[in-house]
């Protein structure tokens, strides 16, 4: 399956403090982008999405780099594509096909756009969404029954002791007529 996004979260700095903005500008300056190695990497602890996949450039040689976080996969395409790398799905090639620049200002944040290739289908996305959902409604089913009998055995709890009360008042009375 084949997916074209445009990389999310370019305006946002990294964790270290590094502009994401000024790696773009200076690594991706170029007219050929084969020479740049993409690679996609699941972040499951980010708080905002626990989907989120980072994207990094590289590049080797003697001016090369490693793995510069230029942003993230955007939200409408990880839902997907995150769930499906958890269960084993691989991608099989990533590159940038468009890259702007903007020369005008220096505030303006640029833009780039990635295409991925992965080893699966349409159809093994709907069944990995039938089977998510499968798995979430098995899990209620399960927490219902499991309160529902917890408020059975409430329910017998409450009534023994309401019995037990009724027994000690009738002693209770009992005792101060006939005594």
């Amino acid at each position: 399956m084949e997916y074209n996004f445009e990389v999310a979260g370019i305006y946002y700095d990294n964790k270290d403090g590094t502009s994401r903005k000024d790696f773009i500008k200076k690594h991706l300056d170029i007219d050929d982008y084969t020479k740049i190695n993409v690679s996609l990497i699941r972040h499951g602890g980010n708080k905002h999405d626990r989907n989120a996949i980072g994207v990094y450039i590289s590049k080797s040689g003697f001016f090369g780099f490693n793995n510069l976080m230029i942003g993230f996969v955007p939200r409408e395409d990880v839902k997907e594509i995150s769930p499906m790398l958890k269960e084993g799905g691989e991608i099989t090639s990533t590159e940038i096909y468009k890259v702007w620049l903007p020369s005008w200002s220096d505030k303006a944040t640029p833009y780039v756009h990635i295409t991925i290739n992965t080893n699966w289908t349409e159809n093994d996305v709907e069944e990995m969404y039938k089977r998510i959902k499968d798995e979430r409604r098995k899990k209620r089913l399960e927490k219902r029954s499991m309160s529902s009998a917890t408020d059975k055995n409430n329910v017998i709890i409450k009534k023994v002791i309401n019995y037990i009360l009724n027994i000690a008042i009738l002693i209770a009375v009992y005792f101060l007529i006939f005594k």
